[in-house]
């Protein structure tokens, strides 16, 4: 495969909130984005194959997100023990 047959992308999906935040080490606070999930993809590909690589990695990335995001977030069942 030649240079100009080859594409190279970089994905990166990610989740935040922006918010106000007390930092640790000092008793300010300040507006910042707190990253709630990130994670991506690096691909390379024949030109030919490049847009539905690029395709199917958005769609892994999301699937990943929106399992993590149902397990981090899924309903605590309430224990008959009174706990």
């Amino acid at each position: 495969m030649t240079p100009e047959e080859m594409c190279f992308s970089s994905i990166k999906l990610k989740v935040w909130i922006s918010q106000f935040v007390n930092l640790k080490f000092s008793i300010r606070s300040t507006f910042a984005d707190v990253i709630l999930w990130e994670d991506g993809e690096i691909m390379f590909s024949h030109v030919s194959q490049h847009p539905r690589q690029v395709r199917e990695a958005i769609e892994v990335l999301t699937k990943r997100f929106v399992t993590d995001w149902n397990i981090d977030n899924k309903a605590q069942i309430p224990r008959d023990d009174g706990h």
